[in-house]
């Protein structure tokens, strides 16, 4: 009962803010996951004039395409987060194409429907595959600043010639002023 009655709206929102990556991961994936259901329905249907798989080849592509989508995500986070600029910017270059081919794709998939909604349901999954990207650039900058604030604690925390001064005259019984 203790914990609750210290806790602050400041400790709610840091604890939020904490688990914001995580947040943005399972999100992430929850557009992947709807645009590859989309795409395998539409690769089933154009593929099953030819193909006795159509199924099977139609889930494949989709579950390719988006998993690719998914690990272009991370390494592009992983290389901006150990400084690895160029090798992040080619991924998100990458990822970006990769949207442009969905872009495309949902264009397909809407002509496949028929009726008057075609164009609103290609407008909601343009939406899911252009957030899946703000997603993927918005974890690459939550991730590399606190990769820089955990690279500055660990410096400022890291022993100086004062602190090393300061320590060993504490030991001694020897209280010393030093500047820096």
């Amino acid at each position: 009962m203790t914990n609750l009655e210290n806790l602050t709206v400041n400790d709610v929102l840091q604890s939020i803010a904490d688990a914001a990556p995580a947040l943005i991961v399972a999100t992430s994936l929850g557009t992947f996951g709807i645009i590859g259901y989309f795409q395998a329905d539409y690769y089933t249907t154009i593929f099953s004039d030819d193909f006795a798989n159509s199924k099977w080849i139609g889930i494949s592509i989709a579950v390719f395409t988006e998993l690719v989508r998914f690990v272009l995500l991370i390494s592009s986070v992983k290389d901006f987060s150990n400084n690895k600029r160029f090798q992040g910017i080619l991924g998100l270059v990458a990822s970006v194409g990769l949207v442009f081919h969905d872009i495309q794709t949902n264009k397909a998939i809407a002509t496949v429907l028929e009726g008057i909604h075609s164009h609103y349901f290609s407008s909601i999954l343009n939406f899911l595959v252009v957030l899946g990207l703000i997603l993927e650039i918005r974890l690459i900058l939550a991730i590399s600043s606190s990769n820089k604030t955990t690279t500055r604690q660990k410096q400022d925390s890291s022993p100086t010639p004062s602190k090393l001064v300061k320590s060993k005259a504490r030991l001694n019984g020897v209280n010393t002023v030093t500047t820096n």
